[in-house]
């Protein structure tokens, strides 16, 4: 670390539960916001014990039964990491996200159903719908391959 980011780090303090304020050893640099969006956030502070609390951020793993279909809008992807049981080598596995009818965040690491989502360029909110169609052998290699079968939803009340 250069000098001249050591110099730009200021201390950081903590706000104990009770609302003491405390001196840590943390070190931080400054966020930046930019003029033009700092009378608009100011203004959203003051209304935050008005809003409704949203989405989840963090998802949960959905695991397919196969014939059975899952909906849901299509948020994007997201890498998650498992350590091997047998290594403890860390390996990363591509999920797709997406937010179910009761507002959760899900995610599945399925290469056959991210492969359709990125293929066909589905975009953040899509609604589709997926089934786990079965599984099949490897074409090379060890193990099985899961078959999903991808529907975008059309919303027929808008028609």
């Amino acid at each position: 670390m250069s000098n001249e980011k050591e110099q730009e780090l200021q201390p950081v303090q903590a706000v104990k539960p009770t609302g003491e304020v405390v001196e840590t050893s943390l070190m931080a640099s400054p966020i930046i916001v930019p003029a033009g969006q700092l009378a608009t956030i100011k203004a959203r502070a003051k209304r935050l014990d008005k809003m409704e609390a949203g989405i989840p951020l963090n998802g949960t793993y959905f695991e397919f039964k196969e014939g059975v279909p899952v909906r849901g809008q299509f948020i994007g992807f997201k890498s998650i990491t498992k350590a091997d049981e047998d290594t403890g080598e860390i390996k990363h596995i591509e999920c797709a996200y997406w937010i179910d009818k009761d507002e959760r965040m899900m995610m599945n690491g399925g290469a056959g159903l991210i492969k359709q989502f990125a293929e066909n360029g589905v975009g953040l909110g899509t609604p589709f719908q997926a089934t786990l169609l079965g599984e099949e052998k490897r074409k090379s290699g060890p193990g099985k391959v899961k078959i999903y079968e991808v529907r975008i939803l059309s919303d027929v009340a808008d028609e």
